[in-house]
């Protein structure tokens, strides 16, 4: 029996399909890396589009088929021209969404003002106190849900059997387009009153235009990332218990879905940024339906 021929050229030797160096497993690595970020960016299907559109020049640069090439690259962005690009996640444009929302609800809070006479208060409250309706709800007519305001029975609290099945119907105008964050649609309101007897809301009366020392410099309504409070229930920040800087650690405050600023309403309608290093004292007097002057 022959013995094999074991004189063989390594010159000669041929890599195994499948078989890459460290240099293209690391190419490969960022490159998917690449794809994803710009699938969180762009979404998915705009990435796959720039994705095609970057290999079609490719192909039409190396491989020399220059007329079929320029056609293929010229409906390429066609199509991808034709694609929607959802808005990006951060960025002036969420911004500027968050602000028309803002400008909405301070707006149906006006009307509300100038039909009744007052403002809204932060909550209805049963006969022994306890509150079962938001200011949120009383609003909807003004904010174009009148069908939707007109679902729900002032006769039983807010989470009672009939008003439970609005809870998931949290109308748009109510959540900063930056705070989905790409998770399925929340019911979690992004906009909330400051409860407080110097603030726009106090509990223990309503309030009119007519309290308000300067409405341009007293705040309406702040942010509340990740609040935790359904759209439907009487809940909001309480000046006493919340922490006195904006975008607290481990406390409830005000805070922002909004890189280094706070998107906040001024009690006369207007939408404003302000800084989100605003001090202890600049907060509480903007406030304050007297600026401050009252040292609350």
């Amino acid at each position: 029996m022959n013995e094999p021929n074991r004189n063989i050229d390594c010159r000669s030797y041929e890599p195994r399909p499948f078989q890459y160096s460290l240099r293209m497993l690391f190419i490969v690595t960022f490159l998917f890396a690449m794809f994803c970020g710009l699938a969180v960016q762009v979404g998915l299907p705009a990435a796959i589009g720039l994705v095609w559109l970057g290999l079609i020049v490719w192909w039409a640069c190396f491989e020399r088929t220059r007329p079929l090439a320029f056609a293929t690259v010229l409906l390429s962005l066609l199509v991808l021209c034709m694609c929607p690009f959802p808005p990006s996640s951060r960025g002036p444009g969420r911004q500027a969404r968050c602000m028309n929302n803002q400008k909405e609800i301070a707006a149906a809070i006006i009307h509300y003002e100038n039909d009744y006479g007052q403002f809204p208060p932060p909550y209805i409250a049963d006969e022994s106190g306890r509150p079962i309706h938001s200011w949120r709800v009383l609003i909807l007519p003004y904010l174009g849900k009148k069908g939707l305001y007109e679902q729900y029975n002032f006769d039983e609290p807010w989470d009672g059997p009939n008003n439970r099945k609005l809870a998931d119907k949290c109308p748009s105008v109510f959540q900063c387009p930056s705070g989905q964050r790409g998770r399925r649609r929340s019911s979690e309101t992004s906009y909330v009153a400051v409860v407080g007897p110097e603030t726009m809301w106090p509990e223990d009366k309503s309030i009119n235009f007519s309290d308000v020392v300067d409405p341009q410099k007293t705040i309406l309504l702040v942010e509340m990332a990740d609040s935790e409070i359904n759209w439907l229930e009487p809940r909001d920040l309480h000046v006493d218990q919340m922490a006195p800087a904006i975008n607290p650690k481990k406390a409830q405050g005000i805070s922002s879905n909004h890189p280094s600023v706070l998107i906040i309403s001024f009690a006369d309608g207007h939408v404003q940024k302000v800084r989100a290093d605003l001090s202890p004292e600049e907060l509480r007097a903007m406030l304050s339906r007297d600026g401050g002057k009252s040292g609350n």
